[in-house]
């Protein structure tokens, strides 16, 4: 018997531009003798994962909040994973036809600018669930920080100061240290991707 191949998509956006070659090369392979299976990965086209469960919000945050499991390395994403929080207000209509998500630039800041945002823009986007998210390493989604010098008590209080700044990088170094490569603009990229593709209904 001629031997058979499986065919496995790549990750993310690349999936769908995959989709047409991985198709034609299969029956391509059929054709010629060669029985060829295609996978979904996990969390992707039919091998859907479960749905999110929403909860309560950290203070700050509308309406409905969860937290979201990603990969460290986005090149290693079987291995380590951190949590990233995601914030949706829905629908007023009830029936929600679209996404509009809401970005911190940078990324740096917390998410929690676009609160008001969101509850402003509400009634006059009755039809859209409204979403932000952190990036990793911001606010709460695994938030890199020094409790010592963001500490009430010490000299800056929550806010550092200047003379604060040397001890609290080395308090993230020493706990995250070589794993801060991975708190990068492109990681979070790919967080934001993936958090679009498991909140995403088929047709909006």
């Amino acid at each position: 018997a001629a031997p058979g191949v499986v065919l496995v998509h790549p990750f993310m956006e690349e999936r769908q531009d995959a989709h047409p070659f991985l198709r034609d090369l299969a029956a391509r392979l059929a054709a010629k003798g060669h029985p060829a299976l295609r996978v979904d990965l996990s969390g992707c086209g039919d091998s859907d994962p479960p749905p999110l469960t929403y909860g309560a919000c950290p203070a700050g945050f509308r309406t409905e909040c969860t937290h979201l499991p990603v990969p460290l390395d986005w090149n290693n994403p079987d291995a380590e994973k951190l949590e990233i929080l995601i914030a949706r207000q829905p629908a007023m209509s009830g029936t929600a036809r679209a996404q509009l998500w809401f970005l911190q630039g940078g990324p740096g800041d917390s998410a929690d600018f676009y609160a008001p945002v969101m509850e402003a823009l509400g009634p006059l986007l009755p039809d859209y669930d409204l979403y932000t998210f952190e990036h990793r390493g911001i606010g709460e989604s695994s938030r890199l920080g020094c409790p010592t010098e963001e500490s009430a008590s010490s000299p800056g209080g929550v806010e550092l100061t200047v003379e604060e700044w040397p001890s609290c990088l080395a308090a993230v170094k020493a706990q995250w240290g070589d794993k801060l490569a991975h708190f990068s603009t492109s990681n979070a990229a790919l967080d934001l991707a993936y958090a679009i593709e498991r909140t995403r209904v088929q047709g909006k």
